[in-house]
Formats: C-alpha cells, sequence, structure tokens
C-alpha cells in the first residue's frame, strides 16, 4: 500500500481546515515566530488554498503545536454503513465532529487523544448498535441526546474536575442500542498494558 505525501493530498481544504491552520501561524506571530508581512502572506495564501496540500507547506517550518500531533488535518465526518467505527491512541480530536453507523458499534477512547479545542462536541447517531466512549479523567463531561429502546449511562469514577477543566459534550441519537460513556480503563486496555 503506497504512502500519500500529505504536501500533495489533493483533497479539496474546507473553510475549517483553513482555520485550523490560520490560527496555527496566528499563534506563530504571537509567539515571534513570524513577522506581521509573513503572517499576513500566510494568511492570504491560506485563505485563498483549495487543497490540503496547499496548507500544509503554510506551517511546515513551524514547531509542533503542545502534545507533539503532527499529521494530516483531523477528520470531522467518520460515517459506517453495516460495520463498525472505533478511533484509538494517540490521535487529534477536532473541536466538532459527527460519527455515523448503521447496523454496528461506535467505540472511541479519548484517554491518550490529544484535543484541538478546550470544548469539544462529539455528535453520534446510531441506529441497532452500541456506543461505548472512553473519556480521560480530569474534563468535564457531558451527556445529552437520546437513546430510543436502549439505555444511555453515565459512569465516571474519577475525582470531579477542576474548575476551568476542559469540556467534552456527546451529544447522541440512537435507535435499538446502548450508550455507555466512562472513563474507567477496559480490562482488554488492562491486559494490553500488562503484556498480556
Amino acid at each position: 500500500m503506497a504512502t500519500v505525501d500529505p504536501l500533495s493530498d489533493p483533497t479539496l481544504a474546507s473553510d475549517a481546515d483553513r482555520e485550523i491552520i490560520c490560527a496555527r501561524l496566528q499563534e506563530a506571530h504571537v509567539h515571534g515566530r513570524l513577522t506581521l508581512e509573513e503572517l499576513s502572506q500566510r494568511l492570504d495564501t491560506a485563505l485563498k488554498a483549495r487543497t490540503r496540500g496547499e496548507l500544509l507547506p503554510l506551517i511546515q517550518d513551524l514547531p509542533a503545536p503542545p502534545g507533539g500531533v503532527v499529521g494530516p488535518l483531523p477528520k470531522r465526518w467518520h460515517i459506517a454503513v453495516m460495520g463498525s467505527t472505533r478511533r484509538h491512541g494517540r490521535w487529534l480530536v477536532p473541536a466538532e465532529s459527527w460519527w455515523t453507523a448503521v447496523l454496528g458499534k461506535c467505540r472511541l477512547d479519548l484517554t491518550k487523544a490529544q484535543f484541538e479545542a478546550p470544548v469539544t462536541t462529539i455528535n453520534i447517531a446510531r441506529v441497532m448498535g452500541s456506543i461505548e466512549v472512553r473519556v480521560p479523567k480530569g474534563f468535564e463531561i457531558s451527556l445529552e441526546g437520546t437513546s430510543l429502546l436502549g439505555g444511555k449511562h453515565l459512569r465516571l469514577d474519577g475525582p470531579p474536575p477542576p474548575p476551568g477543566a476542559p469540556v467534552i459534550r456527546i451529544r447522541v441519537l440512537s435507535g435499538m442500542g446502548a450508550v455507555k460513556v466512562t472513563d474507567r480503563e477496559s480490562l482488554r486496555s488492562r491486559l494490553r498494558d500488562s503484556g498480556f
């Protein structure tokens, strides 16, 4: 399987992609890495960019954001039909994302993830399946929405988050399935970490 160079990515850039790059450029200017003239030129180029491949060179010479997550811009939509949607490990969680699956599972593990914004909204729509979201401790967690012909469970065992803690809002519309949000580590994760 050939790998694609992100600098030649022909995927059309969204407004959200442009906003992410512009925010990184503005942050670099605040820290003295770009002059006002350089910032102006790069912002102009970012706002005119048609593809992601045109955006990435604008930040290539800048240090990675805190947390060291680098790579392609985060995907905002995740769709699975008659299958599963799963994300775990180190990944960048966008400020808002949509997860949709029909006749399957949705499993998100946010415990090792980096977050793009202090308030993260995760929208999940499911039909005939289950939803499981593992959240990190120290975050303010909100579970909203409706689960028809199924349960909706929020179980947080960690200490209460400190004032001003980052927020994760999980909005759910689920039919015929369970919704579970927890900060407990799964048995599978504990076994994997201990070498089994």
